[in-house]
């Protein structure tokens, strides 16, 4: 009897030993075998910010060795970007697919084929090994409607309130990862808030799943109520492939939120635009209201007064960057962590302050990282 359990016990610790073994020959596979990753790529639509974050995410994906290239890159959208890299990159361990950039150009009806296109794609050819999904609307096309492969977000207002992941800390997805920034607006609205203690604040946002996701609104209402201040909403259509029209809602919005408000919140929206913020700026100039840019500083320079947003986009990169080659290297992508928090950088434009009548106290102005003498016309 002694024996057999002898026995026994050497069968069962051989198993195990070879399992082990496995595992970890599969967790090292693509490091060991040089095999590259092909990624694909899909946005909602041209803006600004994915055109940020993709730059930012070449140079680290560079800096960190998962594409070889050599020199400087010319290219400004993001679809000649994706195929200078693609066509440029020779090496490392991401292959930027030459054929698969998507985007539906915002528009509702293309936006259904491309992510037909992109599940048919995944599921015939087997040609994609991860997709980006830059933005909301990718992001809520593809997660939980394409499960075959691995799906990276980024760029994306509120991803667990968009239902793209289930949490913050990791997704609960098992083939999701979505980069996330706890609190960012909050953060915002609060220093904001320090520098000018607004009473009233104007909102603009598409009325819709996603439009709120990209306005943040739910938690600015939380907000408003610690803060004690009324909250204002305009709403103006955002995703639309008609620019004119989106740009002619939010002037519209401008011109109410003027009236009834101290201040406006200006968030990712489809009408604000290098066409519109000229005209959106001298309605708030002219009506002394205080202007306060998420996106950044190029909204500043044209005209809007204060901007604390996530202008230094490359440690993101690099945070996405680490992310793929601990997956590479073995980590489910539903146990990577995907909180990463931001810093904000401050930009003023000393130029609208003046015209408004706002004096700015020499602390405001020490911490400010970028400031505008004048008005720039883009």
């Amino acid at each position: 009897m002694l024996r057999i359990n002898v026995y026994c016990i050497n069968v069962v610790l051989f198993v195990l030993f070879i399992c082990i073994s496995m595992m970890g020959y599969a967790g090292d596979n693509l490091e060991s075998n040089q095999e590259r990753l092909r990624v694909a790529y899909y946005q909602g639509g041209d803006y600004g910010e994915y055109n940020d974050y993709l730059k930012a995410m070449v140079s680290a994906f560079s800096d960190t060795g998962l594409i070889d290239l050599d020199g400087e890159l010319s290219s400004l959208s993001s679809f000649k970007l994706w195929n200078e890299v693609s066509v440029r990159s020779r090496g490392g361990k991401l292959e930027f697919i030459q054929n698969g950039f998507y985007s539906s150009g915002w528009d509702a009806k293309d936006r259904l084929r491309v992510r037909d296109e992109i599940r048919s794609r995944v599921r015939s050819k087997s040609d994609i090994d991860l997709i980006i999904a830059m933005g909301t609307w990718a992001a809520k096309d593809l997660a939980g409607y394409v499960s075959d492969i691995p799906i990276l977000v980024v760029s994306s207002s509120n991803p667990v309130e968009a239902g793209i992941v289930k949490n913050q800390a990791k997704s609960g997805v098992y083939n999701v990862f979505a980069h996330v920034d706890p609190n960012y607006y909050e953060r915002q609205i609060r220093l904001l808030y320090r520098i000018f203690p607004f009473r009233k604040l104007g909102m603009i946002y598409e009325d819709s799943t996603l439009g709120r996701s990209y306005s943040a609104i739910e938690k600015i209402r939380s907000v408003s109520a610690q803060l004690d201040y009324e909250l204002i909403e305009c709403h103006a259509i955002s995703d639309t492939p008609y620019q004119e029209q989106a740009e002619k809602e939010v002037v519209d919005c401008f011109e109410y939120l003027s009236k009834h408000s101290d201040a406006i919140y200006i968030t990712a929206h489809g009408g604000v635009s290098e066409n519109s913020i000229p005209i959106l700026s001298k309605i708030a100039r002219e009506n002394r209201v205080v202007t306060l840019s998420e996106v950044g500083k190029d909204e500043v320079k044209y005209g809007f007064l204060l901007s604390l947003s996530r202008v230094d986009k490359y440690n993101t990169g690099i945070f996405i960057a680490e992310s793929i080659i601990e997956y590479m290297n073995g980590v489910p992508l539903n146990e990577l962590d995907q909180i990463f928090q931001e810093s904000l950088k401050m930009s003023i434009n000393l130029k609208t302050a003046e015209e408004i009548g706002l004096y700015l106290y020499a602390d405001t102005l020490a911490a400010a990282d970028k400031i505008y003498y004048e008005i720039e016309a883009p």
